[in-house]
């Protein structure tokens, strides 16, 4: 879906989500070899949407000189892109298992990951890319598990300058 804009620029914004799910049926061969007797299912659910924004703007413009010495009529020309990416991704884990003798207890995690990443052309061939991103893991099942709260968080800065000759 493109966002009505001036001509030179974009914005674009893309939905998506994907859902999967699995059962894991376990067999066990019985005492004297003849057949598989069933022992337990295990069903995982996976669903992942995914929400990404990104403007663009592109600058090809010629300035006018003023008109006296050294300039006299000359033109300045300017070609700079800036490009905006911010990408919301989501992860839902869940998942039970159950044994002939005894179910488990339900697991599932949440993991949510922000990344906004900045780019920008200097010159024709000079960019410079910004990143940030963010992630946030939640074990929704930890403390029952292990007694430990199950969140991890994590923040990672990037800065990188691209050149092309």
């Amino acid at each position: 879906m493109t966002l009505p804009t001036r001509p030179n620029d974009q914005t674009t914004l893309t939905l998506s989500v994907n859902w999967t799910a699995s059962t894991d049926t376990n067999y066990t061969p019985s005492a004297d070899g003849t057949q598989s007797l069933e022992t337990g299912d295990n069903f995982n659910q996976l669903w992942e949407p995914d929400i990404r924004l990104v403007y663009f703007l592109n600058v090809d413009r010629a300035f006018k000189m003023p008109d006296f010495w050294p300039f006299y009529g000359r033109e300045l020309k300017v070609k700079q892109a800036f490009r905006l990416d911010n990408d919301l991704d989501l992860q839902f884990k869940s998942g039970t298992q159950t044994l002939s003798n005894a179910t488990l207890p339900q697991s599932g995690s949440n993991t949510y990951a922000l990344r906004n990443q900045l780019s920008y052309n200097v010159l024709d061939n000079v960019k410079i890319n910004f990143g940030i991103e963010q992630r946030l893991y939640n074990n929704l099942y930890a403390n029952d598990a292990i007694n430990q709260s199950g969140n991890y968080y994590s923040f990672k800065i990037s800065l990188g300058v691209e050149a092309t000759f």
